[in-house]
């Protein structure tokens, strides 16, 4: 049993932490250390804020990189997997999600309709048309449609 000074309330030792040394106990217990460091915590609160304010303004587009790449990881880690999984137990959602998917990229005129309407005859490689003739497709779109709703 040790007296914790902070508090002066007698535990046995297990609730103490252990000194970075790893052979001694601290001389406060786990409780009294924690209220310690909530108390730094909340006191330096604002200013750890505008330190990661700062830091993150500074460094915008690294953070954002760095996240995406912890993303991109996961997903790597985890594979398609999972997807092709809930796909297989979910055949309703995923194939409502696909529809809205697609009238989405109806309405704004997605790279991927516009190609996929200059590839559909011969159904050759979608990602093998110009940027140009896409844009000049995008055009024809727009053009038909306005035509259609003065009608």
């Amino acid at each position: 049993m040790k007296t914790c000074t902070v508090c002066g309330k007698e535990k046995p030792a297990s609730d103490y932490r252990l000194h970075s040394d790893k052979k001694t106990v601290m001389r406060y217990c786990n409780d009294c250390h924690l209220a310690k460091r909530r108390a730094q915590h909340a006191a330096k609160r604002e200013e750890r804020n505008a330190q990661f304010r700062a830091r993150y303004a500074a460094n915008a587009n690294g953070v954002k990189d760095k996240m995406a790449a912890a993303r991109k990881a996961k997903y790597a880690k985890q594979g398609r997997a999972a997807l092709i999984a809930w796909v297989a137990a979910n055949p309703e959602k995923s194939a409502e999600a696909q529809r809205k998917k697609m009238k989405r990229g109806r309405e704004r005129l997605s790279d991927y309709y516009v190609r996929r309407l200059l590839c559909h005859p011969e159904r050759s490689a979608v990602k093998q048309v110009p940027e140009i003739l896409i844009e000049c497709k995008r055009l024809q779109l727009m053009i038909e449609r306005e035509c259609r709703e003065k009608r």
